[in-house]
């Protein structure tokens, strides 16, 4: 992920690799929500309650990040786009990029996965 934004932060407006980039970091959002939301209704079979509800509100927002990503992609703005992007990076901060970027990019064809996934809710 934060391999994607520093190539996201190269862009200034959407083209084919910015929407495959926006899509692997929904994509990528989404599978986080996933793991936060099964780990805390694991902790509700065990009655913790409390803690499952902490849990899910200290993660909340992957999801909603992932959900205005997913609309300023559909919109097609480049303004709401740069600041998801920025709120993501500041959870990213501390994570250390390699220099060079692996070949294929772990994004290409993100775009289309995402909406094979549309299609088929």
């Amino acid at each position: 992920m934060a391999m994607a934004l520093r190539v996201m932060a190269e862009k200034r407006e959407i083209d084919d690799e910015v929407r495959d980039i926006a899509a692997f970091l929904i994509l990528a959002l989404e599978e986080i929500w996933r793991s936060v939301d099964q780990s805390a209704s694991a902790w509700e079979r065990r009655n913790y309650w409390v803690k499952a509800d902490q849990f899910r509100e200290q993660w909340r927002w992957v999801d909603r990040l992932a959900g205005e990503l997913k609309e300023a992609l559909n919109s097609q703005s480049w303004d709401e786009l740069a600041k998801g992007m920025t709120v993501l990076a500041s959870k990213l901060g501390g994570v250390p990029v390699p220099k060079r970027l692996p070949t294929p990019r772990p994004w290409k064809a993100a775009g289309a996965e995402l909406g094979a996934r549309a299609d088929r809710k």
